[in-house]
């Protein structure tokens, strides 16, 4: 029931050949309300009552859902909101990708299209905590691991026509070698890259999400998604393994033509830093994202 002051206002009308009229509200088709004891009022209820009497523009946007033409959702009080209803604003809030989370994914407060799918870091390692096999997840463009994998990738590379961007979650073995030698070496991760030679079109990671070589092919993009950068199969003397600071100089060692897609991987990499880091354990790099791109 409306507020004493706001009935009086409304002029309620008892009148029982009123009650099959039409809200006064000019955008409203709704029949008016009636309630038990007969009483008929103007509108069909307090939201268009208040928009209409105190002059709330009525022009206030479609839904922010793209598969939706409904009006925005506005409170009795004015309020206007950006979808229609709750089920359209829960259709279309992004959740964390953990299953056992149910949290709101990260949203960047300054830019509301870029996102993580995680609703924090903890849970992108927890969601991987019992990997066996690498999983690998291709990226929105959207996505803020994106954003700043390309933009740093470009830096070294501005010509670069990058097909895709994987993230890479390495099976709980070599996740778990890694964390434990971070902790025990108080060394930090520096963000490097790896260029390698691929037997396989690297371009089938897009789409299969998985090592296409068999296992123990001698084919280095394969292999590092599988396995991680392993230091027995090095070309390089001692078991040592080469990674740069930037793309540019990684693009060397990833062969192909102008046209044939390439993979190089981004790699957290513990040690001191340097432009150039040389390392001979496993367990002291984590590759992190697969850069698929075309020279």
């Amino acid at each position: 029931m409306l507020p004493k002051a706001l009935r009086k206002f409304l002029k309620i009308n008892n009148s029982k050949s009123k009650m099959d009229s039409l809200c006064a509200r000019p955008t409203c088709t709704k029949k008016v309300y009636v309630e038990s004891n007969g009483v008929v009022h103007p509108y069909c209820g307090r939201t268009c009552a208040f928009i209409d009497l105190r002059n709330i523009s009525t022009n206030i946007g479609k839904c922010n859902n793209p598969n939706c033409s409904k009006q925005k959702y506005s409170d009795v009080i004015g309020n206007v909101y950006d979808y229609c209803s709750r089920t359209c604003a829960r259709s279309c809030t992004r959740f964390c990708t953990r299953a056992e989370c149910g949290r709101k994914a990260y949203v960047d407060p300054t830019d509301p299209l870029k996102f993580h799918i995680y609703c924090s870091s903890k849970c992108f390692w927890l969601d991987g905590q019992n990997l066996t096999v690498t999983k690998l997840t291709l990226l929105n463009p959207n996505d803020l691991d994106y954003i700043n994998a390309e933009k740093k990738f470009l830096n070294g590379l501005p010509n670069a026509k990058i097909q895709g961007i994987l993230r890479i979650q390495m099976p709980k073995s070599i996740v778990h070698a890694h964390l434990l030698m971070k902790k025990q070496s108080g060394l930090k991760a520096l963000k490097m890259y790896h260029g390698t030679r691929a037997l396989c079109d690297p371009g089938s990671f897009l789409t299969n999400f998985a090592p296409q070589c068999s296992p123990g092919t001698i084919c280095g993009a394969c292999g590092i998604t599988r396995e991680g950068n392993n230091p027995a199969l090095s070309k390089h003397g001692g078991g040592n393994m080469w990674f740069a600071e930037s793309s540019q100089i990684s693009n060397g060692y990833c062969g192909g033509s102008t046209n044939a897609n390439l993979a190089m991987f981004m790699v957290d990499v513990l040690a001191t830093k340097a432009n150039i880091v040389i390392v001979n354990q496993a367990a002291a790099t984590l590759p992190r994202f697969l850069v698929i791109y075309k020279r």
